[in-house]
């Protein structure tokens, strides 16, 4: 019985470190912040109702979807979330979105989402969902149309008035991502902002961002289409909030150590998601230019779970990084070695999400 068992960890332990490296992520350029602002997966919340803390001008519940917990959104409705805390200059913020359609010969209606700033009044009020466009803000509109028709447009408004406008751009792969889990990440560096649908990148304008910006408040909207709510839904979860931009070369080179809560993992597992792609392939490009730089990657877990498990997976996953390193970016596998200390040495509190979330990092340090 024990050598079975211990058979079957082996070859599990195989699948994973002999994942195939996701080619369409392998350019992926998108690097999150270092400090965690805003985590948000619901794993917590009451499923049939909307999310403590979020507000609406109509209705949203929790649900379950592909084993994960979603925020579900209804037509003609705008959502906004319950953080409270500023997101600064340069920050960045991720989410996962689902577009539900069983609709036939017609369009999604218009999804839009983005970052605002909501000046004197709290991130949630009902002052900020009356007119969010006297507000500073960024938005997003995603129309996935038929035959190649799809089209995305940027937009930011400065306290009423329309500040930049992108015009409506062609994005034919759109109506491809109806029905499939679409990973979002915007970069915000002062007035540049930049936007990523998967491993796209849509927009990346010098100034797009109204000036003197204290963003501090995420929304999304679904408009009205004309279909029942069985026919049409958008679900999002996952979001992230992150402050500062990554230093990855200067922390590793000159500080010895570089430490990231980007490279993401599907639950319980150490398969890595392809959005973790950007952060990789930094480290990769820091290794390459420095052929005699060895590293040790450390993986870490939150404490959720037993104590063992952490830390067998937490090995598993550092492994899977090194892996990654090799085969996608053909670094050295003898300047890299591995290491995992499970729930151990934690830098957050655990009691909540934003400190569980800096607890799930993957640690690089020089040798």
């Amino acid at each position: 019985m024990k050598m079975t068992k211990l058979l079957l960890m082996c070859l599990c332990s195989y699948a994973v470190y002999a994942q195939e490296p996701n080619k369409a992520y392998s350019k992926f350029d998108f690097i999150p912040g270092d400090k965690i602002v805003y985590v948000n997966n619901f794993e917590t919340d009451a499923k049939g109702e909307l999310p403590i803390g979020w507000n609406t001008n109509a209705s949203g519940e929790t649900v379950s979807l592909l084993n994960q917990s979603w925020v579900k959104f209804r037509q003609n409705a705008l959502y906004i979330t319950d953080n409270s805390k500023s997101f600064t200059g340069d920050f960045t913020a991720e989410f996962d979105l689902f577009l539900d359609f069983k609709g036939t010969d017609a369009m999604f209606p218009q999804v839009s989402f983005g970052i605002l700033s909501s000046g004197a009044v709290k991130p949630n009020s009902n002052a900020v969902l009356q007119n969010i466009f006297q507000h500073q803000l960024v938005s997003i509109d995603l129309n996935a149309g038929l035959e190649n028709n799809s089209i995305t447009k940027l937009v930011s408004f400065n306290k009423g008035n329309e500040y930049f406008n992108s015009g409506e751009k062609a994005f034919k792969q759109l109506e491809n991502l109806l029905n499939k889990t679409i990973h979002i990440s915007m970069q915000v560096q002062q007035q540049r902002f930049r936007l990523w649908v998967n491993e796209i990148k849509l927009f990346d304008v010098p100034q797009a961002m109204p000036e003197n910006t204290n963003m501090n408040q995420l929304f999304f909207r679904l408009s009205q289409g004309g279909f029942s709510d069985e026919q049409v839904a958008v679900f999002v979860t996952n979001i992230k909030v992150a402050k500062g931009v990554a230093d990855t070369r200067n922390k590793l080179l000159t500080e010895g150590m570089f430490s990231t809560t980007g490279i993401l993992f599907d639950v319980n597992s150490a398969v890595i998601k392809p959005e973790s792609y950007g952060i990789i392939k930094e480290i990769a490009d820091v290794l390459k230019s420095n052929p005699s730089l060895k590293i040790l990657i450390v993986g870490h877990t939150d404490a959720d779970g037993h104590d063992a498990d952490n830390l067998l997976l937490s090995k598993q996953r550092s492994e899977a990084v090194k892996q990654l390193l090799i085969k996608e970016y053909n670094v050295a596998a003898a300047n890299i070695g591995t290491d995992g200390k499970g729930e151990s040495v934690p830098v957050g509190d655990n009691k909540t999400k934003e400190g569980k979330a800096q607890n799930r990092r993957v640690e690089f340090i020089k040798q």
